[in-house]
């Protein structure tokens, strides 16, 4: 991974994503993308398809939709990325095992600039 890595951040609250972002910068990695939603995750995974947009990792919540609580989204686009050889991170309440690391929010990402810094 580089030293400055370049992210997206698959996140539909407004605060976990503004701390992922800030814990990301505070360890010299930018936040390049942002889906607060299912259409705006679909669209950043086109970008990532077409190779009109690359990163290095993306953080994805589990839940893109403040309707539903289940993971189904994060395991989705996970299994993408992981097609296109981009690891994934679960930003998740609760680990749920569809991305390649995780750093729950429930301990405010404590781990979050490591996982990126040493993928």
């Amino acid at each position: 991974m580089p030293e400055n890595a370049e992210v997206a951040v698959f996140e539909d609250n407004n605060d976990y994503q503004f701390t992922a972002g800030v814990i990301l910068r505070d360890f010299g990695h930018a936040v390049v993308a942002k889906a607060t939603n299912l259409s705006e995750a679909e669209a950043i995974m086109g970008e990532l398809e077409s190779g009109k947009l690359k990163v290095d990792a993306v953080l994805i919540d589990g839940n893109l939709d403040n309707e539903e609580t289940n993971t189904q989204h994060g395991a989705e686009f996970a299994q993408r990325l992981k097609g296109l050889g981009i690891p994934t991170i679960e930003i998740a309440s609760q680990h749920q095992g569809f991305a390649d690391y995780s750093s729950p929010k429930n301990t405010y990402f404590t781990n979050l600039g490591e996982i990126v810094t040493d993928l």
